[in-house]
């Protein structure tokens, strides 16, 4: 069954989506023959990653919903963070922001239960996105900066300079100048010490900034 589990697995990596369902539906079979609940929900969670390549949104979120389900009962975190987040991806595909934030915000507490610190700022991340995508800029600021915080602790610099990018943008929205100039100058001596050009990001922000002050 596991081996089935990563066979279907695979072949989503490689592209090779209508292979990988049958990979995983016979792996999904196999499971309930067995009474393997691990593998039936890990299974799930798969095949809900798989529709979402094909951006085939409303069967994401089917297969999600079970696995959800499923991994909530066998008290599987990860699990249950792997399904909540895709869920959360569907929903925001689908134009339903309050369950996508819902869902990333629940894949946010049990990425914290893992102690993952990655995982967690990817879903503070998407939170943070949605919330500027609705206009909620406080809450936006929040997360953000809570994504800033995780992205230190961890030391990755591209996840710094993009919490940095987008906590100058909801700082020009909100007025808050001298702070927006603030992050940008911090992103801009990092790209700087790295060589790299400023992304598409930075310079629309830049454009905002100046904008804002006439």
């Amino acid at each position: 069954g596991y081996v089935l589990r990563m066979r279907g697995f695979l072949a989503v990596r490689l592209g090779a989506i209508p292979e990988a369902k049958q990979q995983l539906l016979e792996c999904l079979s196999f499971a309930q023959t067995h009474q393997d609940q691990f593998l039936e929900a890990s299974t799930a969670v798969t095949l809900g990653w798989a529709a979402l390549q094909t951006d085939h949104f409303d069967e994401a979120v089917n297969w999600s919903r079970i696995a959800y389900k499923a991994a909530v009962d066998l008290g599987a975190d990860n699990l249950t963070q792997a399904a909540s987040g895709n869920l959360g991806w569907a929903y925001f595909q689908l134009g339903d922001d309050d369950r996508a934030l819902e869902q990333f915000l629940e894949a946010e507490k049990s990425a914290t239960r893992l102690g993952n610190l990655r995982d967690e700022l990817k879903w503070i991340n998407n939170a943070g996105a949605i919330y500027h995508d609705t206009g909620d800029s406080p809450h936006a600021a929040q997360y953000y900066r809570r994504a800033l915080d995780l992205a230190k602790q961890i030391d990755s610099k591209e996840d710094i300079a993009y919490a940095l990018e987008d906590l100058a943008q909801v700082s020009v929205e909100t007025g808050k100048l001298d702070e927006a100039n603030g992050y940008l100058d911090q992103v801009t001596l990092m790209k700087s010490a790295g060589g790299n050009l400023l992304s598409a990001h930075v310079l629309l922000t830049q454009g905002m900034l100046a904008a804002a002050r006439h």
